[in-house]
C-alpha cells in the first residue's frame, strides 16, 4: 500500500519537474481547461489524504475509507472526461503544428498521471482496510 501511495507524489513531481524543465507553451484558447484540469487532477489527493488518515486512526471507519476512496474514483472520471475533451481540441486546432499538439499532450498526459496514480493507491487502500475488517 504504501508503494502505491508512493507513486501520488512521485506523479506530481514528475509533472511539475515537466513543466519546469521544458516550459510548454499553452496557448490562451487552452488555458483555462489547463487550469481547470490540473486543479482537479491534484484536488483528488485531498480525498485520498482523507482515507488514508481514515485507515490509520481511528480503526474500524470503513463506511469513511469506502467514501472517500468512491470520490477519488469519481473524480477521476470526471478527470478522464476532460482529459479526452482537451485532447480532441488540442488536435482539431487548426493554428497549432504537430508538434505543439504533441508537446500539449505530453503535458496534458504529465497532468493526468497524477489521479491515475490515486485512484489506484485508493483501490489498494480500500481492499486493504476491507481485509483487516474481516
Amino acid at each position: 500500500i504504501f508503494e502505491a501511495l508512493d507513486k501520488v507524489p512521485n506523479a506530481a513531481e514528475s509533472c511539475c519537474g515537466f513543466f519546469a524543465s521544458q516550459r510548454p507553451h499553452i496557448p490562451a484558447d487552452f488555458t483555462d481547461r489547463f487550469v481547470q484540469i490540473t486543479n482537479d487532477s491534484f484536488g483528488i489527493v485531498e480525498d485520498l489524504s482523507t482515507a488514508v488518515k481514515g485507515f490509520f486512526h481511528p480503526k474500524g471507519k470503513v463506511a469513511s475509507i469506502r467514501e472517500h476512496v468512491k470520490a477519488v474514483g469519481v473524480k477521476e472520471t470526471l478527470v478522464d472526461g476532460q482529459e479526452w475533451d482537451l485532447t480532441v481540441a488540442i488536435f482539431e486546432a487548426p493554428n497549432l503544428d504537430l508538434a505543439q499538439k504533441m508537446h500539449l499532450k505530453r503535458a496534458l498526459d504529465r497532468i493526468v498521471h497524477i489521479p491515475d496514480r490515486a485512484e489506484d493507491a485508493a483501490e489498494m487502500l480500500s481492499v486493504v482496510a476491507m481485509k483487516s475488517v474481516l
